[in-house]
């Protein structure tokens, strides 16, 4: 990519998520409902013209507007998606500036891929099963949220990181050759990703049935992605 066709991308991209700073971040938990599976646990963090407050929420303290209703109009949406045995609230600080720059952001706890549940982690369900997820959360947002009408739907955005990052890559178009990770873990057996499937297998060595190329999930709403 040119010079030139690189800064109209990055001039685009700014205006396309560009919001007004607000001052300060609301909080509430939220869950969203998946037909396939669990619920899906939720952090939502959005402008709010509420007083903000030390609040302890889970393991950190933050400073919020805990329930403090959504300030503003066709606000950008950001999901988070955290890395293998993350949670919602990994990316806290992260979520926080961006409501105090006038995002409205969800962070979701992956089913089977967290903190307190690791039954998918490292398999290649996790992979299918993560961007489902991300879009189920979208749809509640778009559709359940109290604030949904506050959101602009044409401005949606997701941030990655880790597993989160394939993630976002396979939401927005990414179509990943699972059968690599056989040859890769041949070759690298003292990789960490490799040594943690190998003992959630049992110590059964990889085989290519195993990780079959399924069909991914792509959301064509999402619109930007930072991995």
């Amino acid at each position: 990519m040119s010079a030139a066709r690189l800064f109209r991308a990055v001039v685009a991209a700014r205006l396309l998520f560009a919001a007004p700073p607000a001052g300060a971040a609301g909080f509430q938990f939220g869950s969203a409902p998946d037909p396939d599976d669990r619920p899906i646990e939720l952090g939502i963090w959005y402008p709010s013209d509420a007083p903000a407050a030390p609040k302890t929420i889970g393991p950190v303290q933050q400073d919020v507007a805990y329930y403090g209703p959504v300030a503003g109009k066709a606000l950008p949406l950001i999901v988070i998606s955290h890395g293998t045995g993350g949670s919602a609230l990994g990316h806290y600080d992260t979520a926080l500036a961006l409501a105090d720059a006038g995002f409205v952001v969800v962070a979701l706890s992956h089913t089977g891929d967290n903190y307190k549940d690791r039954a998918y982690s490292f398999t290649p369900r996790n992979f299918t099963d993560r961007p489902r997820h991300v879009s189920r959360v979208v749809d509640f947002m778009l559709n359940d949220w109290d604030g949904h009408d506050r959101l602009d739907p044409a401005r949606i955005g997701i941030f990655g990181h880790s597993a989160g990052a394939a993630t976002a890559l396979i939401l927005v178009g990414g179509n990943p050759d699972l059968s690599l990770a056989v040859l890769f873990c041949r070759d690298h057996p003292e990789d960490w990703g490799c040594r943690q499937t190998r003992e959630l297998s049992g110590n059964r060595p990889l085989k290519a049935a195993d990780w079959t190329t399924p069909d991914w999930h792509h959301d064509p709403r999402i619109k930007a992605a930072a991995l």
